[in-house]
């Protein structure tokens, strides 16, 4: 109940956000090897498409960023914060919330109809599994946000 007396306002949303934030790399963590191996076999692909190549390697960068991407500290800046008055988010909680948009995959993800044409068979067929093993994936990321309320909620941060 931290966060007891604080207002629904822009400060409290960011400070949503680092919750979300750590939840996204505490989630990821134990797939890091998969990401770097996934980034080292992709990162230095380049296609005739100089659209899909950017699109690409910004995709690369941000899931590096996310395998980079620890918890923060959330109790902390929560007290630090109530300590404050609630009058400005505290700089840790900035500066991660930084880190966060520079890991956010979503933002970026790669169009699959600009991959269509590089694709053979083998790779049809991979493409196809890959969309069976994601839709477990968006029912995790949708569970998730009944637990980020739940931690809203216990911190007083969510009515």
């Amino acid at each position: 109940m931290v966060g007891e007396g604080s207002h629904l306002d822009q400060a409290a949303n960011e400070f949503s956000e680092e919750i979300i934030g750590t939840m996204a790399a505490t989630a990821y963590h134990p797939d890091i090897s998969s990401i770097e191996a996934f980034t080292h076999a992709v990162g230095g692909l380049r296609w005739s498409s100089h659209k899909l190549t950017r699109i690409v390697r910004t995709y690369v960068t941000r899931l590096r960023n996310l395998a980079a991407l620890g918890p923060a500290n959330i109790c902390a800046d929560a007290r630090a914060w109530a300590a404050d008055g609630f009058q400005a988010l505290p700089e840790a909680t900035l500066q991660y919330n930084k880190l966060c948009v520079a890991a956010n995959i979503e933002a970026e993800e790669v169009p699959l109809r600009l991959l269509a044409p590089y694709e053979n068979a083998r790779e049809v067929k991979l493409l196809q599994r890959t969309k069976r093993l994601e839709a477990p994936l968006a029912d995790a990321e949708a569970k998730a946000v009944e637990y980020a309320m739940d931690i809203l909620r216990a911190l007083a941060l969510s009515t």
